[in-house]
């Protein structure tokens, strides 16, 4: 079994950023704030089109300052993530998914 580390960088500009193509399970979620967090609005979304527009769906929201979330377990067969916080806030987010 393998293990993939997604790692997004978001500056104080940067509100969203899409994740490359993922296989497996998400199974773990880090937050790690640097600036501007004060209890940030945190949202994953998984989708499943790489033309995607808004057929996604919101699997992980996280009102709080840095956290790990061991509780998530969602499946992904090629789907992209795509997390959003909100303006002024800069951070990394590391999101670690199983393959088989």
């Amino acid at each position: 079994m393998s293990v993939d580390r997604i790692r997004f960088d978001f500056d104080t500009g940067t509100t969203s950023l899409v994740s490359v193509p993922v296989f497996g399970r998400v199974r773990q979620v880090r937050w790690a704030a640097d600036v501007g967090d004060t209890g940030v609005n945190l949202s994953l979304t998984l989708l499943p089109d790489e033309n995607d527009t808004g057929i996604g769906w919101e699997f992980l929201t996280q009102q709080a300052q840095s956290f790990v979330d061991t509780g998530v377990n969602v499946l992904a067969a090629g789907d992209r993530i795509r997390a959003d916080v909100p303006a002024g806030v800069s951070g990394k987010l590391y999101v670690w998914a199983l393959g088989g």
